[in-house]
């Protein structure tokens, strides 16, 4: 949202198809919102926006939201997209400053995020796409795509696809078996799709090969 409150939760009676307004918690993000990301097990709200310190993250206990500790290295710009690993234990994002991307850690018993250090910076990134097992987390930018196996600690950035998007990357996601990412692009033909040749491999030597 544009304007205060910035972000707004409804509870769904799924039978009645009933929405009702929860609350707003009582420390507000800061500025525009741009993205929400529940984490996995629905305990904890991201909140992505336009002024430091750029992501406010809420802990939920189904009725009220509780703002946590803000990291104590911020994201270097406003942050667009932030979404949590499959296994609620990450949250990256990408910024509108160099690096462009950030990766924190979350302890969940002290509610607390820490910066991991990025890979290298790209050029002006859009997108952040976790692989369904968490061991591949995908960046879309202006300038493609880059995708990095990640161990829990460090990013090794694999290598890209023969044919990248032939424009800026506006969004995409990987299938729920892990073995087909798609991309979608700001010109013609708008998406691509790539087979990682990347299934569920105990090796964590193994990278996806993108054809």
């Amino acid at each position: 949202m544009s304007v205060t409150p910035f972000v707004q939760v409804y509870a769904v009676d799924a039978a009645r198809l009933i929405f009702t307004k929860l609350t707003n918690p009582v420390t507000l993000p800061t500025g525009i919102a741009s993205y929400v990301s529940w984490s996995p097990d629905g305990k904890y709200l991201a909140v992505s926006h336009t002024t430091t310190p750029f992501i406010t993250v809420y802990s939920f206990d189904g009725i009220a939201f509780t703002k946590i500790a803000n990291p104590v290295s911020l994201p270097v710009g406003d942050v667009g997209e932030a979404v949590w690993s499959p296994d609620g234990r990450f949250l990256a994002g990408v910024t509108s400053a160099t690096p462009f991307m950030f990766v924190y850690s979350f302890n969940e018993i002290t509610e607390v995020l820490t910066k991991l250090t990025e890979p290298a910076p790209l050029s002006s990134a859009n997108g952040v796409l976790w692989s369904p097992d968490g061991r591949f987390l995908t960046i879309g930018h202006t300038a493609g795509i880059a995708t990095y196996r990640f161990n829990g600690t460090t990013f090794i950035k694999l290598a890209d696809p023969i044919t990248l998007p032939p424009a800026s990357v506006t969004g995409g996601a990987w299938r729920s078996d892990g073995k087909f990412v798609a991309i979608s692009h700001s010109t013609t033909p708008y998406v691509l799709v790539y087979d990682t040749l990347c299934s569920y491999f105990t090796d964590d030597t193994y990278a996806p090969v993108w054809e």
